[in-house]
């Protein structure tokens, strides 16, 4: 199982992405990931966003990482694309990982070229949490990754 270090503390500082890998045990084969830290912590909880491949066709596929656990089952969000319009949404869903949102559910979208991406969640039994990623050095990170095919659904595709 992979472990994701987050640094505790709020920094207005560009943050870069960061591709890890690890060696899948049944297949031989390296898996690689990609992460992003949020600007800032909010209410003390970390978040980044994680850049993964999806090992059936390939799609990159993006989720939210959070220091602590949110309660299995829905949750409440908007999200943002640079200067986009605000999607709500109420379908995200936490599954066997408490720490982790998929947002392939919100529906898919891909952040290729995109500049900045705002989430907020509105877990149930805990405070409401925003986060911002400067997505800076995006095309890095998917071109260090072995999957390169975008969702067939951009997230403007969704929103109009």
């Amino acid at each position: 199982m992979a472990v994701i270090a987050m640094v505790a503390g709020s920094s207005t500082a560009h943050a870069e992405w960061k591709v890890q890998a690890r060696n899948d045990r049944m297949s031989d084969k390296a898996v690689k990931w990609a992460t992003l830290d949020a600007k800032a912590a909010d209410h003390g909880i970390l978040a980044a966003l994680v850049l993964t491949c999806d090992g059936l066709d390939g799609a990159r596929l993006f989720a939210v990482r959070l220091s602590s656990p949110l309660t299995a089952g829905a949750i409440s969000a908007r999200l943002r694309i640079d200067d986009n319009k605000v999607r709500s949404l109420v379908n995200l869903r936490t599954y066997s990982d408490p720490h982790r949102i998929p947002l392939i559910t919100a529906p898919s979208y891909d952040l290729w070229g995109r500049k900045r991406f705002r989430i907020e969640l509105f877990p149930r039994g805990g405070p409401e949490v925003f986060y911002d990623f400067d997505l800076s050095g995006i095309d890095k990170a998917i071109a260090a990754l072995p999957c390169n095919r975008a969702p067939t659904e951009t997230f403007e595709d969704t929103v109009n």
